[in-house]
């Protein structure tokens, strides 16, 4: 989603399945985060990942846990306060791509991957303009890389000759 999570204030060990051999994963992990000081980070990253819950550690599917219907409920509340909920990973998935946010943060991370350089580097404008190709491209990846080292190659040309 491209938003930055500062570090955890404390290590945390996860509370021990034993302790609270009743609650399922989803109980267990709100528990252990609704404090203050995991709440402002987790209270973004948990009603995501809850979405996630109808597969195990493992990856396995499954419909119950400890007897529990699993909740698959979830949340994103974005970067201007707007409310987005959905239910299971299909949601939320068909949320990401339909995201600005979630495919301004792509282009941002392909961007810097592959020219080992932020993309303000190259300016203010570039991010913006990378989203909008994406699109206009129809979220094409390999017309999105091809932008990215057309353009990386063609800035750092110009910065050795202004070198020289």
């Amino acid at each position: 989603m491209g938003r930055f999570l500062k570090p955890p204030p404390i290590a945390v060990a996860p509370l021990e399945v034993d302790l609270n051999p009743d609650m399922t994963t989803r109980e267990r992990v709100a528990l252990q985060t609704k404090g203050a000081l995991c709440g402002s980070c987790h209270g973004l990253i948990n009603q995501l990942g809850f979405t996630l819950e109808k597969y195990d550690a493992v990856g396995r599917f499954r419909l119950k846990e400890k007897g529990k219907s699993v909740d698959t409920s979830g949340r994103y509340i974005d970067r201007d306060g707007n409310n987005t909920e959905f239910i299971g990973a299909q949601a939320l998935t068909a949320f990401l791509v339909k995201s600005p946010e979630t495919q301004l943060a792509f282009a941002e991370q392909l961007f810097q991957y592959l020219t080992k350089q932020p993309a303000q580097a190259f300016g203010q404008k570039k991010l913006p303009e990378l989203r909008q190709s994406f699109e206009k491209h129809d979220f094409n990846i390999q017309q999105l890389l091809s932008e990215i080292a057309s353009q990386s190659a063609i800035a750092n040309r110009d910065l050795s000759k202004k070198k020289k």
